[in-house]
């Protein structure tokens, strides 16, 4: 009996990889299928604000359906849990940032989001019309990011926002930048803290894609309640005590 359950361990663990390799042909065929069939279809329509609004829609669908092939084929399964009812826009998604795949699950969960998005990206020949036509914003330079975050939420948006900037390396602190509660504190916009866990952990900086865990991967995500900025002293008192604040919710 105990050499049967190993071995319908080793044979779920080795589909599980074939998932994960299935599942990583799916995104690259989807990366090639929006850039070169979705993204200049976009620029088909001539007013940037709708072409901006429809691409948005367009990439959660094909990120919602890509959870939904990796669940599906036994790659992972997910949970998640609202605390709280959402605040009204505008409004700072805040999320820790523990693995490659949680921007497709906050665009799924926040598809009409603002996102800050890779430099690179945008010269990117299969993801530089995509991005371009849902006007996400470049992280090129951090005054010219957070000016253009901010003169966003002042009309209303939602804004996604990674504070790490980058993945969480397993067993370090992980460093949280304070532009998030810097914006809230200059634009009145609500932080909502999106904790993350993924467990056991995959896709993170130390794993390669092929490192498959020896459990089906959960990923969780936890919606906190909203957090209203409050000037107190100087903004940058105030930003590093909010920023403090982040951290703690944030971090396991």
């Amino acid at each position: 009996m105990g050499a049967l359950k190993k071995m319908v361990a080793v044979l779920w663990r080795l589909w599980r990889l074939i998932g994960t390799a299935i599942s990583f042909g799916v995104f690259g065929l989807g990366g090639l299928f929006v850039g070169l069939v979705v993204g200049p279809a976009l620029y088909l329509i001539p007013a940037s604000k709708r072409r901006a609004a429809i691409a948005r829609r367009v990439i959660g669908a094909l990120f919602s359906t890509f959870v939904e092939v990796m669940r599906f084929l036994g790659v992972l399964r997910y949970r998640i849990r609202m605390e709280a009812p959402l605040p009204s826009p505008p409004f700072v998604v805040v999320a820790n940032h523990p693995s490659l795949i949680d921007v497709i699950f906050l665009i799924k969960l926040f598809p009409t989001a603002d996102c800050v998005v890779k430099q690179a990206h945008w010269s990117n020949p299969f993801m530089m019309s995509a991005v371009r036509a849902a006007n996400y914003v470049p992280n090129s330079n951090t005054a010219d990011i957070l000016a253009e975050c901010a003169e966003r939420l002042r009309k209303g948006t939602i804004m996604t926002i990674f504070p790490e900037g980058t993945r969480t390396v397993p067993g370090q602190q992980p460093r949280y930048h304070r532009g998030p509660a810097l914006l809230a504190l200059e634009t009145g916009a609500s932080l909502l803290p999106v904790k993350i866990r993924v467990n056991p952990t995959t896709l993170t900086k130390a794993e390669p894609w092929y490192h498959i865990p020896q459990r089906q991967v959960c990923v969780e995500l936890t919606v906190l309640p909203a957090i209203e900025p409050k000037r107190s002293g100087s903004i940058r008192a105030d930003s590093i005590e909010l920023n403090q604040q982040l951290k703690a919710l944030l971090t396991e």
